[in-house]
C-alpha cells in the first residue's frame, strides 16, 4: 500500500529489484482509498537516473506510470481453486462449516461463498 503525493507515489531502491511491483493506494491515515483499485509498475534497473530522489531516500515514480489491474471473474474463481486446494481443514471455522451444510453465502471466506453460488 502506497501514499500518493501530489501524482507520485514514493517507491524505495529495494522495490527496484522486483520484476513487478503491485501497489494499493491508501488514504492519509493509512486505510485503503474507496475504489480499491490495484497497480502494477514494471521497474528499471536505471531507476537514480529516471526517477528524482524524495526526502526520505525514495524515488518518487509518477502516477501515470502505473497501470491498473482489471480483474476477471473467471482470473478471480481460478486464484480461488488454487486457494481452495491448498487449505487445510484446520482452518475451516464453525461459519465455514454452516455455509457448507446449509449451502447459504455466510463464510467470511469469499471465494467459498461463490463456490456455494456456483453449486446452487
Amino acid at each position: 500500500m502506497k501514499k500518493e503525493y501530489g501524482g507520485f507515489i514514493p517507491l524505495y531502491e529495494n522495490e527496484f529489484n522486483n520484476d513487478i511491483v503491485f501497489i494499493e493506494l491508501i488514504n492519509r491515515d493509512n486505510t485503503p482509498k474507496p475504489e480499491r483499485k490495484l497497480y502494477k509498475f514494471k521497474p528499471v534497473s536505471n531507476y537514480d537516473a529516471v526517477y528524482d530522489q524524495g526526502i526520505y531516500d525514495d524515488y518518487q515514480v509518477p502516477m501515470g506510470e502505473l497501470t491498473e489491474v482489471t480483474l476477471k471473474k473467471a482470473d478471480v474463481l481460478k486464484a480461488a481453486d488454487s486457494l481452495m486446494e491448498d487449505r487445510p481443514l484446520s482452518e475451516m471455522t464453525i461459519r465455514d462449516l454452516m455455509a457448507i451444510l446449509t449451502k447459504t453465502k455466510v463464510s467470511k471466506k469469499e471465494w467459498l461463498n461463490e463456490l456455494i453460488s456456483q453449486t446452487k
